[in-house]
Parts: C-alpha cells; structure tokens; sequence
C-alpha cells in the first residue's frame, strides 16, 4: 500500500517542477499526479503562486484537460500518461463545479469515459481504491440520471479550505459574515412579502416557495430537500431568533465547504475533523447556555 501523500507536497510540485510533463508520465508519480488538478485550483486564486513555472504548469494541465474532453476515447491518454494522472483528471472534472462543464451533454460524456474505462496500469493499492470508489459514485449517479433525466452538477468541498489554515480560517470567516448578511436580507425579502401579501400564513408560503426555487440546482428531489430546509429555517428565525437563524446558516455553510469523511487516510481527513470540532463547540456553547447557570449532571437544589 503506498503511503499517505502530503497535498502541500503536491502543491509544490505545480509551483517548483519545471518538467511538469515527465512526471505526469512517469508511473512512479501516479498517486502524487491523482490530485494535480486539486492542487493547481487550490492555488488558483493564491496570488503568491503567480510565478512563471505556475504559469507554464498551470497551461500544460489545462491543454491536457481541453485534450481529455476532446477525445473520443480515453485510450490516447492512457497511452502517454499514468493511471493516477487519468483518474484524477476524470475525477476532478465530473465532480468539481469549478470544472466548467457547461452542459449536460458534456457532463454525460464525461461518465462514459469513466465508466468504459478498463483496469490499466495501476501503481498501487491505493489507485486501484480510487478508481473503484469514483466509478462506484458516478456510476450511482448515472443511473439516477437514466431514471430521472435531471441535470445534475455534483458539488464537493472547497478547496481553499483544504490549501492551509489562513485559508481555513478565511473560509470560516467568510461563512459567519455571509450568514449575517443572507439572513438580514432574508428578513428584509419576508417584511417586503408581508407588505404585498397583507397575510402572514400566505407570506410565510411564498417566501419558503420563492427562496426553495431559487436556492434549487434543478432537480425536484433537491427542490423538496430546500423546501424542508427553509421552511426549519424559518421556524427556528420566528421561534428563537436572529442569532439562531444565523447560526443554523453557519452550520449548513460549515456542512458544505468542508470535507467531512470518515476515511482517516484521505488527505483532507484532518480538515473534515477540525471543522466537526467546530460544529460540536458551537452544540456544547449552544448547550450550556440553555441551561441558563443550572449544573450540566446531576439535580439542581431547591433553592435554585
């Protein structure tokens, strides 16, 4: 079994490696070259990056990926890059949003390629796992699609919140101002529906439809999914208030930007457990204060 592969290392490589080609090549770099595409849009919007050798890597990842998407079949690929490299590209591009697949259609080709891709080459354990857990998700995905003919663009993590703890930090920041904001707008929306609507069981319904629609991807089982959400969103703003509407809006954000796994040996495990021992000092904070100075075990006094 290979050993565990450090994402800053990988990021180097993008930054420091002249003859990013050669490695990519070269089955001996298979599991670094797996998550190249990850490292390259972790540093995209790092400005410190901005240095000729990112340039020029930054330009042969993304020609090969226009070369990928162009192609056919995939065998040209496998025939001049490594396994890990192709799997990665694959990964990346059908289950990134930051991947610009404009269309169904594209997206659609994209799991053919995956999932009429033989077996080939594999360098170690951990790509041959790779390879069937990606093929196992996009294959459930397909199948979904032939039942319900939706378009679906899967979303994952952030990558910023993986690329360093400033980064962290920056994304959780930006989560608690964002809630802030999103509810206070959410407040203003509901007063402006009461002012149209002059019945509050009718602007209750119109804001929770409305916001469902917009908040929506597309799919109708999403739909219901933000129909429920907003409608508990809305219960828990009216039954206890601003603070908590907002930090229902933290949670949900902290859910969806970080990676949470169970798998201890992904490289982004340990980001997936920090972000959890946030979501469970804001449950305990939460906790002990609706206790309102009452001891956390055992029988308070009578005198109390």
């Amino acid at each position: 079994m290979s050993q565990s592969i450090d994402f800053q290392d990988i990021k180097k490589l993008i930054l420091e490696t002249t003859s990013l080609t050669e490695i990519i090549s070269d089955p001996q770099y298979s599991t670094e070259s797996l998550y190249l595409y990850w490292a390259l849009d972790a540093l995209e919007n790092d400005t410190g990056a901005k240095t000729e050798i990112f340039q020029s890597n930054r330009d042969i990842l993304k020609a090969i990926q226009k070369e990928m998407r162009d192609n056919k079949t995939i065998e040209p690929s496998l025939e001049k890059y490594s396994s890990g490299f192709i799997l990665g590209l694959l990964e990346f591009t059908i289950r990134s949003i930051e991947a610009n697949i404009e269309t169904y259609d594209e997206y659609q080709k994209m799991i053919e390629l995956l999932l009429n891709w033989k077996k080939k080459g594999f360098t170690s354990e951990l790509i041959e796992k790779q390879y069937k857990e990606t093929v196992k998700a996009i294959q459930e995905i397909n199948n979904w699609h032939e039942l319900k003919k939706e378009e679906y663009y899967p979303i994952i993590f952030q990558l910023s919140t993986v690329s360093g703890a400033q980064y962290f930090i920056s994304e959780l920041l930006g989560m608690v101002f964002e809630s802030i904001n999103y509810s206070l707008i959410f407040i203003c929306f509901l007063f402006l529906l009461k002012i149209i609507l002059r019945n509050q069981k009718i602007t209750l319904a119109a804001f929770i439809i409305i916001l469902a629609l917009v908040a929506g991807p597309g799919s109708i089982w999403a739909y219901l999914i933000y129909l429920v959400f907003v409608a508990m969103w809305l219960f828990v703003l009216m039954r206890f208030g601003l603070v908590a509407g907002v930090i229902t809006l933290i949670i949900l954000a902290l859910f969806q930007a970080f990676p949470i796994t169970y798998d201890a040996s992904a490289w982004y495990f340990k980001t997936g457990i920090a972000a959890l021992a946030i979501f469970a000092a804001i449950v305990l904070y939460a906790f002990r204060t609706s206790l309102g100075g009452r001891p956390m075990f055992g029988t308070p006094r009578l005198d109390e």
